[in-house]
């Protein structure tokens, strides 16, 4: 299975950079998509059968973690509250202690901590819910930037109006000064383009993980050119095709997880992460 990396919505990329997909892509849902709702392409939104939790849990658990990402300071108060508010009936697909413990994971895996066992809980249960959880967090984060995207050229298409609307071009005009004013300040609107405020929704590093736990020997593929210099400066070599479906032009990278993560050896409390990985850079021209 060939799967699109490290975005989860067809809407992030343009028409063009869909229609160009290889045949068969895939992308990630985490339990989020609206089952019978068109995408792009029709493109085929693909929920891992190793994820723990089923659409009605999964958005339990993110609309928990949102409202209260919403009224708490810090994401220690956030991961303390959780807990106590769990008696909410919207939000009640979970057990207290469940939310806590995964919460509590996943702030430990963003913030770099080393994850320690969990009594009671099998180990790759645990890191499928923790990369379940970053999971829909991103993909929330990912659908906020896609709206910021949408605004942002709706602000830059206003003002390019705006700027047409003011300027007079070459025309020429009374020396008024006024008049040249007007000129000078429509051909600076016409120009403009508003902030980039589309940063990635996290390291794509964490999101590898994620996906390493909950669809392993999946082929990844990306028109991100700035992971394949990130693996490249860590000193991971390419290869050139061998993935049925993609070119033999294709650039490749093969690694146990563990070495796409930029970890010098395997982590004793992640095993799962000794799998091999297949991540291919896709050309970027019509990402």
């Amino acid at each position: 299975m060939l799967l699109y990396f490290p975005h989860m919505h067809p809407e992030w990329l343009t028409e063009a950079g869909v229609s160009s997909l290889p045949e068969g892509t895939c992308f990630l849902d985490p339990g989020l998509a609206r089952p019978g709702v068109a995408t792009p392409g029709a493109v085929r939104l693909f929920l891992p059968p190793d994820a723990p939790f089923d659409r009605s849990k999964a958005r339990a658990l993110l609309a928990d973690t949102l409202r209260f990402g919403q009224t708490v300071s810090s994401p220690r108060d956030l991961l303390a509250q959780s807990a106590i508010n769990q008696a909410d009936e919207q939000v009640k697909a979970l057990t207290p202690e469940t939310s806590s413990l995964i919460l509590a994971e996943v702030e430990r895996c963003v913030s770099g901590q080393v994850q320690t066992p969990v009594e009671g809980l099998d180990p790759l249960l645990l890191a499928r819910q923790r990369a379940q959880m970053m999971l829909l967090l991103a993909w929330s984060q990912e659908e906020g930037l896609m709206e910021l995207r949408g605004i942002g050229q709706k602000l830059n298409d206003s003002w390019a109006r705006l700027g047409e609307s003011v300027a007079l071009g070459d025309a020429v005009v009374d020396d008024d000064e006024t008049d040249q004013e007007a000129m000078a300040l429509g051909r600076t609107l016409s120009g403009m383009t508003p902030p980039d405020a589309l940063p990635e929704a996290l390291a794509w590093r964490k999101l590898l993980e994620c996906y390493a736990v909950l669809a392993p020997g999946a082929v990844l593929c990306t028109r991100e050119a700035g992971i394949a210099a990130d693996l490249a400066e860590a000193g991971l070599e390419a290869g050139k095709g061998g993935v049925d479906g993609l070119g033999e032009d294709v650039q490749v990278f093969r690694a146990p997880a563990w070495k796409l993560l930029g970890n010098d050896r395997l982590p004793e409390a992640k095993p799962w992460l000794a799998g091999q990985v297949i991540l291919a850079v896709l050309p970027s021209s019509q990402q």
